[in-house]
């Protein structure tokens, strides 16, 4: 851990000199970003099916099980997966 954060801390003092990031870090920064919101999408779409087969056998809403069992949803704290997407296509 300690590796890695030197190394990217020598990284990130070669960019305050003034040196501009180039091309090729903005692609692979672009991929691993999509990567993690494709990630993110595949782990709410399984969450959300398993809590749908709870709520199916226990005969109840989604927003009653979510509030029985302390959960929250991304909307319910104000978070929208399709911004998240915009910020790439700046």
């Amino acid at each position: 851990m300690e590796v890695k954060t030197s190394v990217q801390t020598a990284k990130l003092a070669s960019y305050e000199g003034g040196n501009q990031v180039t091309e090729e870090e903005v692609v692979a920064v672009k991929n691993k970003y999509n990567a993690a919101l494709k990630e993110w999408r595949v782990r709410r779409k399984a969450c959300l099916e398993v809590v749908d087969g709870i709520c199916e056998m226990m005969d109840q809403k989604r927003s009653v099980f979510f509030e029985n069992a302390g959960l929250e949803d991304d909307k319910d704290v104000g978070l929208d997966i399709n911004k998240y997407q915009q910020i790439v296509n700046l």
